[in-house]
């Protein structure tokens, strides 16, 4: 067994590699980055009522991009999955498989970084909680 040039002895590439994982939460960074920028660049201006004209262009034609964006990234993902996937799985090595399951534990660190990303910035700082609260009723205190 060749050593490499890191003096471990062994090659870590045989059965480890970070680069998707890394890939994948930079992309899902840059894309929440993207988001808050939006936000904060069209939701002073624009407003956020959704009875307004100007809802339905910003904030709707954002939505209609993030259906489509999402149908054609799941489909080009499972084509992807299902074009590539190892047809004779009896035989496969042991530090590939060890490998694979690394990516896999890579793309479930990306999908929980997304979700606590969209769940902790999306749902709890548009106040729209706050709205509800506040109001006053034939209930609360005047």
């Amino acid at each position: 067994m060749a050593a490499d040039s890191s003096g471990r002895g062994y090659d870590i590439s045989q059965w480890y590699d970070s680069k998707p994982v890394k890939i994948g939460w930079l992309a899902i960074l840059g894309i929440g980055v993207f988001w808050v920028l939006y936000q904060r660049a069209f939701g002073y201006s624009h407003g956020l009522d959704s009875m307004t004209p100007e809802f339905d262009s910003v904030w709707m034609g954002l939505w209609r991009f993030n259906i489509l964006a999402n149908a054609v990234f799941f489909a080009v993902t499972i084509g992807w999955i299902w074009v590539t996937r190892d047809r004779n799985l009896a035989n496969l090595d042991h530090k590939l498989e060890l490998k694979r399951y690394f990516y896999w534990m890579g793309w479930l660190v990306c999908y929980i970084w997304g979700v606590y990303y969209a769940g902790s910035y999306t749902l709890e700082q548009d106040a729209a909680w706050h709205q509800v609260i506040i109001r006053d009723t034939s209930f609360t205190a005047s």
